[in-house]
């Protein structure tokens, strides 16, 4: 690299493996004076630095020096990437985490969708199918509402329900107990009458 004194150099490619001309030469602009500390100095520097090349567009690039056997920095090893790489590489990123993200929340929906399913919609189906199928057929109790075994309050709901289908035929047993009794009673009044006026 060579200094203009104005805080600018020239780099001077010696070796490119994307088929640079050996010897060809590139403006090397604002951070010339780091890049010079790095050579006399010998310490690698931690950053990276985004230019824009006349020749190849834009470009981040990374130094780091390289000593000879006595230890004095002999040449500095600079890296450049081209920014478009960069920039495809993050967008091709971005585009792989966003596709992830959209499969991740489509299982989690789903799985969501089967849990709602499983713990509520069904419990509250096969409560409702039962109270439909008590009341179509002539309060006969059926054993479905068993199956709501969640253990919240919708169980806590089929539970009521069953007790409350138990104890409705418990009440029309009762009044057909009441009922038989009573017109058991009305029917030897009537024969008794029937004796009497009949001797």
């Amino acid at each position: 690299v060579e200094g203009n004194g104005a805080g600018e150099g020239t780099m001077r490619y010696i070796y490119d493996c994307t088929g640079m001309k050996i010897g060809d030469t590139d403006p090397v602009p604002r951070f010339y004076e780091e890049f010079e500390s790095t050579y006399l100095t010998g310490e690698k520097t931690g950053n990276y630095y985004v230019r824009h090349s006349p020749k190849y567009g834009y470009l981040t690039s990374c130094m780091l020096p390289v000593n000879d056997a006595n230890g004095k920095t002999a040449a500095i090893l600079f890296v450049d990437v081209f920014m478009d790489i960069i920039v495809s590489t993050l967008v091709g990123y971005i585009f792989n985490v966003a596709i992830i993200t959209l499969v991740l929340v489509a299982l989690i929906c789903i799985a969501y969708w089967k849990f709602m399913k499983d713990s509520v919609v069904r419990p509250i189906k096969l409560i409702g199918e039962n109270t439909r199928e008590f009341a179509e057929n002539d309060v006969k109790i059926t054993d479905s509402i068993n199956e709501v075994k969640t253990g919240d309050e919708l169980q806590e709901l089929a539970e009521s329900v069953l007790s409350m289908e138990h104890s409705i035929v418990s009440y029309i047993e009762n009044i057909k107990t009441i009922i038989r009794e009573e017109l058991n009673a009305i029917g030897c009044q009537e024969i008794q009458m029937t004796a009497l006026q009949n001797p």
